[in-house]
């Protein structure tokens, strides 16, 4: 059975990190490494700049990296999941520092790289340790970090999902884990205060529920602890509009409006987006209202042709004027309504 990372919480935790490695490469995106290139120190044979996770980009990127003991991936998720694929690809050891905590990408075992546009997750290594360095993590723009807590929050809807689907040819219910995982929302919702202010304290307890929400995936042998309609409308979202946004983001918009379509507590769902001061309204991602009900409507069949998990609310299209009621009460219930 795959493991879990360590994780090293500290001011200072990825100073002298390339040092751990007689020679390494970082993978990463020109934004993190200014922030990060003056404390690694070691031995850095190649610092890999990328630009996305496509499977064919990463191939390319293979062909160019020298040989090295280790690989150090710097930066937000895609970053991490590169520098996972890189690592897994060579067979050499793995260090994570995460700059923005907006994704759990730094704590899982399994890479999401896209394969025509589409996201695929592949592959299984563990990072030999994971540097939430604080000093790091402050000099980002804020919301990227609180935008975090949709990879936690996503329990609210996906445990809904899970269970409707269970009956539908999706994963056996496991109603152990499930309460488990239920627990974890309202851990998420005692830590919003600290995660919204990105203290040190709201830090650790957010990627300490990183950490215990892919432990209760890893016992159940897949994803639907965590993963569900609210991802899936996700990755609809991007597949439409061809563009990329910031996962933590996009997905906490998802979670907001399929538990409205759900029916199952979306007032809890959107006061705790609100709580963090998550950046989720479609005018604040640069989403338009058109294309979020447009992906709504096709959601069922985009999980359909993807082979997704099923689940009640993907049975059957949702209609126009459903999708339009259903996206209008999300967003009343974002602002505050």
């Amino acid at each position: 059975m795959p493991g879990l990372p360590p994780v090293t919480y500290r001011r200072g935790a990825a100073l002298g990190a390339a040092e751990r490695f007689d020679s390494c490469v970082v993978v990463t995106m020109p934004e993190p490494w200014v922030l990060a290139e003056t404390r690694l120190g070691g031995r850095v044979r190649k610092v890999a700049f990328i630009s996305s996770l496509d499977e064919v980009m990463l191939q390319r990127l293979l062909e160019t990296l020298p040989d090295a003991e280790g690989v150090i991936g710097v930066g937000g998720g895609s970053s991490l999941d590169a520098a996972k694929y890189v690592a897994l690809s060579r067979g050499r050891r793995l260090l994570l520092v995460p700059t923005i905590l907006s994704v759990d990408a730094g704590v899982t075992n399994a890479v999401a790289v896209r394969v025509g546009g589409r996201v695929r997750y592949v592959g299984d290594i563990t990072a030999d340790d994971v540097l939430v360095d604080y000093d790091l993590l402050r000099q980002a723009p804020p919301h990227l970090n609180r935008a975090g807590i949709a990879d936690v929050l996503s329990i609210h809807t996906a445990l809904v999902d899970w269970k409707s689907g269970a009956s539908l040819g999706g994963p056996h219910w496991d109603e152990v884990i499930a309460r488990q995982s239920a627990a974890l929302l309202d851990r998420l919702e005692r830590a919003l205060p600290d995660i919204r202010v990105v203290s040190e304290a709201g830090m650790q307890e957010l990627t300490e529920l990183f950490v215990a929400e892919t432990d209760l995936c890893l016992q159940a042998g897949h994803s639907r602890p965590e993963e569900g309609t609210e991802h899936f409308l996700a990755y609809c979202v991007e597949d439409l509009t061809r563009r990329s946004f910031v996962h933590g983001e996009l997905v906490c918009l998802c979670i907001v409006v399929m538990a409205v379509l759900q029916g199952h507590a979306p007032d809890r769902a959107a006061r705790m987006v609100r709580g963090a001061g998550v950046r989720a309204h479609p005018q604040q991602i640069g989403l338009s209202e058109a294309d979020l009900v447009r992906a709504l409507m096709g959601v069922s069949d985009y999980v359909k042709a993807e082979g997704l998990f099923p689940s009640a609310v993907t049975q059957a299209p949702v209609d126009r004027p459903t999708a339009k009621r259903v996206v209008a009460q999300a967003l009343g219930l974002l602002a505050g309504a």
